[in-house]
């Protein structure tokens, strides 16, 4: 596959799939990044990001996900040396995760592996484990827009019930399983900090104290209490 067919095969893989998809489950676009808001300003953020192991010929991305509480991403930007601005991104992400193709889970076949670098195709076959798709061909661009969309809305749907702030709290108060990888005390404080100081509050930030590891972000959260209301 030349540059060009490279170029032309990804254009079809978010024209056709990937823009499509998100579109229906209301994500707006920017660039290869999709975010969802809901009313507090919190957002799912699903990022296609280019492999360093990508080729003029083969397209090599990973498929990112996160749940961006407006909260934590004011935390974010506070520790950050380097200030970000605008919308937020996945690396802020307070719950986080990699969506896997399905090759990632195949054991490691050598002598298949030769054969796949022998052609030049299907990059991604060759490190099983790793979360990595790939593109090279049109008929790698309908495969892999078919497994993206088959596998894509479950992961991102998981997510979006968290933009209900409500649901969220209580399933880290339960000790349910997440959609990612995330600080649950930092999560429970993150969401519990625009109510004001509570028992619950001081209890979660005491841990996190007693764990010592977040005594910059206690100390962030109780700056940001918000003024007692007038009795």
């Amino acid at each position: 596959m030349s540059t060009a067919d490279k170029k032309a095969a990804v254009k079809a893989l978010f024209n056709e799939h990937v823009n499509p998809l998100m579109t229906a489950m209301r994500f707006a676009r920017t660039g290869r990044a999709y975010r969802r808001y809901n009313a507090e300003g919190d957002a799912v953020v699903v990022e296609f990001r280019t492999s360093s192991v990508s080729t003029p010929e083969t397209y090599v991305f990973l498929i990112e996900l996160a749940l961006v509480p407006s909260v934590w991403l004011r935390w974010m930007r506070h520790e950050a040396i380097w200030k970000a601005e605008g919308e937020p991104r996945v690396g802020e992400g307070l719950v986080e995760c990699r969506l896997k193709p399905a090759a990632a889970d195949k054991p490691v076949d050598v002598e298949r592996g030769l054969r796949v670098l022998a052609r030049g195709t299907f990059i991604s076959e060759l490190m099983p484990g790793l979360p990595r798709w790939s593109v090279d061909s049109g008929e790698s661009v309908a495969a892999c827009g078919r497994e993206i969309t088959e596998r894509l809305p479950a992961v991102a749907t998981a997510y979006i019930e968290l933009l209900d702030r409500n649901v969220f709290l209580q399933r880290l108060r339960d000790g349910e399983k997440l959609p990612g990888t995330c600080p649950k005390l930092a999560a429970r404080a993150v969401l519990l900090l625009e109510g004001g100081m509570t028992d619950e509050l001081d209890q979660v930030l005491d841990d996190i104290n007693f764990q010592g590891t977040g005594n910059d972000f206690v100390s962030w959260v109780r700056s940001q209490m918000p003024p007692p209301r007038d009795q």
